[in-house]
């Protein structure tokens, strides 16, 4: 496969950067160490088809027959520097860092009531969550002047959808939060930033640091390979990107309902911390569950931000769960090699 995708000939396929854990009987994780600055959010699952055909074709004896040519190059913008923004926090990001990560689950509940307030105002759920998250920056001394950096991807070929590499940018997205407005009127402003910003060909690109959001759609695509059974797990934001990146992967039922969110928070521990990335993590949820009750209330008005800071509720693969309608609880810390 490393002749196959440019990026994965420059990453650490060696025993450095794979490693296979047992999580169950008959259930195992492989970890796939790639080069953040070569590999996007949208590369695992054509990765995971690409692994589950590699080995099904080597446990039958022969060489793998790939569906087609991939492109070597990335479309992305190289003639444009980063723009002057640095994503809210003002947070360095060191070069060596140390990384942890904080799993929390959204439930069904809290999934389809965000879903209906992002139709009813013609937005998305990054929008929602982005302009949750920008009204938190605003109430934790950010200023009204916030600014995230959000991967984007660029695959409209069918190409591009089975390649893996650094398909799209990270743009740097601005919202003004000044004047307490509605979250419903904070939401119309980020649906109109953020959509000049996917639409202008000199948006400008996130600089390293600062929190970094995603909303990503899990396939559930399962690929069979001589008998196992192979599963994209989500991916984490690459940490050079950000000091915080908050990746939110959502499920939906066979009938395209929605049914949970995965929400993943992966931390510098010398720029953010544990206690930081808990307590912002858990304010965000704490924050949607108050603008989904009173969606027309002032930022001012929506207590759910304003709740004590939450601290790790210990260690381990497993996550805490986040009923609809109920406080949002600890955030677990899974800590992983920087």
């Amino acid at each position: 496969m490393g002749h196959r995708h440019g990026a994965l000939r420059n990453s650490r396929l060696g025993s450095a950067g794979t490693r296979l854990r047992a999580l169950a009987a008959g259930d195992h994780l492989l970890e796939l160490t790639l080069p953040a600055d070569l590999v996007d959010l949208w590369s695992h699952t054509p990765l995971a088809a690409e692994l589950a055909l590699a080995y099904r074709a080597r446990a039958a004896g022969r060489a793998p027959r790939w569906e087609g040519p991939v492109p070597e190059a990335a479309p992305r913008a190289r003639a444009r520097r980063p723009g002057a923004h640095r994503a809210a926090g003002q947070w360095p990001a060191p070069a060596d860092a140390r990384v942890g990560r904080l799993a929390l689950d959204w439930d069904a509940g809290l999934h389809q009531r965000l879903a209906r307030l992002a139709a009813a105002q013609g937005a998305t759920l990054f929008m929602v969550v982005h302009a949750a998250l920008a009204a938190l920056l605003t109430r934790l001394g950010a200023g009204p002047a916030i600014t995230v950096a959000a991967p984007v991807p660029a695959r409209d070929s069918a190409a591009l959808r089975r390649a893996v590499g650094p398909y799209g940018r990270v743009l740097a997205l601005s919202v003004d939060t000044s004047g307490d407005p509605a979250f419903t009127a904070l939401l119309r402003r980020v649906r109109a930033a953020d959509l000049a910003a996917y639409r202008a060909g000199t948006a400008a690109l996130a600089r390293p640091g600062g929190i970094a959001l995603s909303v990503l759609a899990d396939s559930g695509e399962a690929y069979e390979a001589a008998g196992l059974t192979v599963r994209a797990a989500p991916p984490l934001l690459p940490l050079r990107a950000a000091a915080l990146g908050l990746i939110l992967t959502e499920r939906h039922t066979p009938a395209g309902a929605p049914a949970g969110i995965a929400v993943t928070a992966a931390y510098q521990y010398d720029a953010v911390g544990e206690t930081a990335a808990a307590h912002l993590t858990g304010q965000l949820a704490a924050l949607l569950e108050a603008a989904l009750d009173a969606p027309a209330a002032a930022l001012s008005r929506l207590n759910g931000g304003a709740r004590p800071p939450l601290a790790p509720a210990g260690t381990g693969e497993h996550a805490a769960r986040s009923p609809a309608r109920r406080p949002a609880p600890a955030a677990v810390p899974v800590p992983v090699a920087g």
